[in-house]
């Protein structure tokens, strides 16, 4: 009976440890794609925003001032 309960023992550690690990790549390919995906909205939403500026009395805190930069590069 000992050496039954030792070979489960043995194959749940393995299963737990190939588990674990299977979990570790899945969130590191999870947090990749949305970081990509993060960046691409984040991307577009700067764009948009300085394209048509949101008035300062709408701001997320109002009273906000916004400075520009030219096509030259002065702000």
């Amino acid at each position: 009976m000992t050496r039954r309960t030792g070979l489960q023992t043995e194959v749940l550690v393995s299963l737990a440890v190939i588990m674990l690990a299977a979990t570790g790549i899945l969130a590191m390919v999870v947090r990749s794609a949305d970081e990509t995906r993060v960046r691409e909205v984040v991307g577009r939403a700067l764009q948009a925003e300085a394209r048509a500026p949101v008035p300062p009395a709408q701001a997320l805190y109002p009273g906000t001032v916004w400075w520009r930069v030219t096509a030259g590069g002065h702000a």
